[in-house]
């Protein structure tokens, strides 16, 4: 198999035709390279401080997110929705804040939190 070339000369070696599609191809793509930008990048760029982004959640974090969930919507397959986490805060708030506080510390592996074992244990007389 050959190819022509520009002089519509066939070219039949695999290097050749090797530069020749990549010559063409260059052609139909145009100039690849970078010349210049034509507006200031900081003028549309939003800058924001990330220092305290890796910090622990405050316990006033923690409360204005369950303030803010929408009471009829479940957060997630178990269903409980905010309606829930809002009435039972109380009750729940030091066990929930300590599993934030857990997994900022790296001390937790959550990968199975959404599952559990049910154990089937027979009474006793």
């Amino acid at each position: 198999m050959s190819l022509l070339n520009h002089e519509g000369s066939p070219v039949t070696d695999h290097d050749q035709k090797a530069n020749l599609l990549l010559t063409a191809f260059k052609e139909m793509l145009g100039n690849g390279e970078f010349t210049s930008m034509a507006y200031e990048l900081s003028s549309i760029l939003t800058v924001y401080d990330l220092d305290g982004l890796d910090n622990d959640f405050s316990q006033d974090e923690i409360d204005m997110v369950i303030k803010s969930l929408p009471n009829n919507h479940a957060l997630g397959p178990d269903g409980f929705n905010g309606l829930f986490f809002k009435k039972c805060w109380n009750i729940i708030k030091g066990d929930f804040s300590r599993l934030l506080q857990d997994f900022c510390n790296l001390n937790i592996d959550i990968r199975s939190i959404n599952s559990s074992m049910i154990a089937l244990i027979p009474k006793k007389g």
